[in-house]
Parts: structure tokens; sequence; C-alpha cells
């Protein structure tokens, strides 16, 4: 299955909805379940569902043992101007890239943090 983003799979000048952002990463922890985990986390103040999710290579997702490990952090927050839409179709296809492990392969010939860092983002 390709899991194209809206600006993938239009002319270059559309970007995702929140709904289709959700329903993208849902569809993703489904089918890449040992290397995502995605979950509500709360609600902004507008009411809208915030949520979260980790990327791990190793399927280490419990914050006890990823401290525990010392492991690096990445942290990705996109999506909280408006107008600046990029930025989540780019976290998207990375992570989706993170899901079949094309970026695993890519990042892991210059340099071995794939099996020592995690990645946290918010949608």
């Amino acid at each position: 299955m390709q899991y194209l983003t809206s600006f993938e799979s239009g002319n270059g000048n559309q970007t995702t909805t929140l709904a289709q952002c959700i329903a993208f990463y849902e569809q993703l922890v489904t089918d890449f379940p040992s290397v995502l985990r995605f979950w509500r986390i709360g609600g902004s103040d507008g009411g809208v569902p915030i949520h979260a999710g980790v990327i791990a290579a190793d399927a280490v997702f419990e914050r006890e043992r990823l401290r525990a490990a010392a492991r690096l952090v990445f942290f990705n927050n996109n999506g909280i101007h408006p107008g600046e839409p990029e930025g989540i179709d780019a976290c998207m296809a990375l992570v989706r890239d993170f899901g079949n492990r094309s970026a695993w392969r890519h990042w892991g010939r210059r340099c071995s943090c794939s099996s020592r860092c995690t990645t946290l983002t918010v949608a």
C-alpha cells in the first residue's frame, strides 16, 4: 500500500486536513505496530483532539524504559501556526518512511542514532 500525503498525491499545492492527518497516522499504526504508537493525549482550548505518536526502531515505547536507557528523544510539534502546513506533510512522510523501514536504512548508513533515538510527534 502506498501512503501518500495530500501534497504528494496532489499537484504540490495541497496539504492534509486534521481528519486526514489523524486517519493517516491511525493507518500507519495498524500497518506498522512494531514501529509506531499513536494515541489521543488530550484536547486543545478549542476542543480539538490532540494526539501523540512515538516512533522507535526497536519497539521500545514505554517512557520508563526509554528513560532508563537514557534514550535520545526527538520532539516534533507541527501545525502550531495557521498557514504553515508544510511541516505536517513532511512529518507524515517521515513517519511513513520509518514505518516501512526506508528511513531506517537511509539514516542507519549515516549515523547510529536510529537504534538509540526515539521520535515523539504531536498532531
